[in-house]
């Protein structure tokens, strides 16, 4: 269970400092939302594995 919480914290960290970076040079919407899918995409994975 700590590990999910910690892989968890992981995506979360992630996605925060994306969105943080991605804010900073305010790119298109299109192009945030598909970088968060992919992120989430190889989390999911990660998490399945």
């Amino acid at each position: 269970m700590h590990n999910f919480i910690s892989k968890y914290n992981y995506i979360e960290l992630s996605i925060s400092l994306l969105t943080g970076r991605l804010l900073k040079h305010q790119p298109p919407l299109k192009t945030v939302l598909s970088k968060l899918y992919f992120i989430l995409g190889k989390a999911k994975h990660r998490l399945c594995q």
